[in-house]
Parts: structure tokens; C-alpha cells; sequence
């Protein structure tokens, strides 16, 4: 998600996928390290430089972790919410 964020676009995110091991325990664990929870991650500055329209907007991982709290969650992907639409 932050990847596509940070580059207003130009790269894609893509969804966790698991394939199952009916044989072994699997584990997972999410991990949203380096960030301190206020730090807002937007599209990088450069890549706006040239006039480019902005694809999304702002965030921070508190925003991030009230969206999945919500019931708006469950109908769309929190990046969905972040969208631009023109």
C-alpha cells in the first residue's frame, strides 16, 4: 500500500495471498515497523513535479488502523479510501 502511495501510482500494491499447507503450521505475522504512527506518507514530491495530478491523499498509520476499525473497512481496501477521483 505504501509503495503505491509513495509513488502517486507508479507502482502497484498487491494483496497478501497465502497458498495453504494442509501438512504444516503457518504463521503470519504483520509487521508495520519504521514509521511512528503520526508520520504522514503521501506521493513523492518529484514524481508531482511535472504537473502529474495526484492520485492520493495523505496518511498516517493512525488513520490507517481507524479505517480498519471501521465498518467503511469492510467494503472497500483502506488504499481505495485514499484514492483521488477526479
Amino acid at each position: 500500500m505504501c509503495v503505491q502511495i509513495f509513488s502517486n501510482g507508479r507502482y502497484k500494491s498487491v494483496l497478501h495471498r497465502v497458498r495453504v499447507n494442509s501438512t504444516q503450521l503457518r504463521i503470519s505475522v504483520a509487521s508495520l515497523h519504521s514509521l511512528p504512527p503520526e508520520r504522514v506518507i503521501g506521493p513523492a514530491p518529484e514524481l508531482l513535479a511535472d504537473g502529474t495530478p495526484r492520485r492520493y491523499m495523505d496518511t498516517d498509520l493512525t488513520t490507517f488502523l481507524d479505517y480498519l476499525a471501521s465498518a467503511e473497512g469492510k467494503h472497500k481496501t483502506f488504499l481505495q479510501s485514499r484514492r483521488i477521483t477526479t
